[in-house]
């Protein structure tokens, strides 16, 4: 496939074991939205089929690849990373679909260089019905340099025992994150976000649940500017509900949805609309 292309559509059943990486694909010639790449576990069940990666590299990479689908594999990290390394890196792609995987940190590492699912740049990539236990950075969805991403999609995923960020997201436009579930923040007391986002527009979060032990803030929205149109980013019908963190000790203090920073015009433009927010303390401290 990297050598020649494809003329076609190509089905790669994997066969159940452990696969080491790095693993790396693209670009692939003639991959195209009606010329796709399905990649699947050959059992369907996610368990079946392991990627290992290593210190410094990914388990698996796609680059410049369009229309590529990857179903029902599992990512495992065993090796902390000495870089900012994801096991699953998705550079510059189109249209590619990410369904029922499992990411499985067993360092748990308290370190952004924890990635589990990497997004650079790129056009109308998705991620559904996936999970991620542990990691620094769950999922790192970031812009080439002065191109915003575009229209990424994040929906329908489950987060838990995250040590930094669930969602931690840059110069993106049209980016959609709706109906996951994030909890338990272990990291360090008074850090992290469940869901961070920072030098984006048009950014949609709806309809996401973050509870259980919370970080140092549910959400943080930094340097949000309007749209093309004089357009608001949309922060609509989360809720945000749990108790605050504790480390070595010490309690942290919760913030429900944190906007700060400067955009061009010296105002954002955020529309946070019915949301629900309730912070439990523990100890003697006091949630915000």
């Amino acid at each position: 496939i990297n050598c020649s292309g494809i003329g076609g559509n190509v089905n790669l059943q994997v066969a159940a074991g452990n696969y080491q990486g790095p693993i790396a694909f693209g670009p692939i010639l003639g991959s195209a939205a009606g010329n796709s790449v399905v990649i699947s576990s050959a059992s369907g069940n996610p368990a079946d089929v392991r990627f290992y990666g290593t210190a410094g590299q990914e388990a698996l990479s796609f680059t410049g690849v369009q229309g590529l689908s990857l179903n029902a594999v599992t990512f495992v990290r065993t090796i902390a990373p000495s870089a900012a390394t994801p096991l699953l890196a998705i550079n510059n792609g189109t249209a590619i679909s990410l369904t029922n995987l499992v990411f499985r940190d067993s360092i748990r590492t308290i370190n952004t260089n924890n990635i589990g699912l990497l997004i650079d740049g790129g056009t109308g990539n998705s991620l559904n019905n996936s999970s991620f236990i542990g990691f620094g950075d769950a999922i790192r969805l970031t812009g080439l340099a002065n191109v915003p991403a575009q229209a990424h999609l994040i929906e329908n995923s489950f987060f838990q025992n995250y040590l930094v960020h669930c969602i931690w997201a840059n110069n993106q436009q049209g980016l959609q994150l709706r109906q996951n579930r994030l909890f338990d923040f272990v990291g360090s007391t008074n850090t992290g976000a469940g869901i961070l986002v920072q030098n984006s527009r048009l950014v949609r979060i709806e309809s996401n649940r973050i509870g259980g032990t919370l970080a140092r803030s549910g959400m943080e929205l930094i340097n949000m500017g309007a749209g093309t149109n004089g357009e608001n980013n949309l922060i609509v019908n989360n809720e945000i509900s749990g108790r605050t963190n504790t480390a070595s000790g010490n309690t942290g203090l919760s913030r429900g949805i944190l906007v700060t920073g400067n955009v061009a015009d010296g105002r954002h433009r955020i529309a946070i609309l019915h949301n629900s927010i309730a912070c439990t303390p523990l100890g003697s401290s006091t949630a915000n």
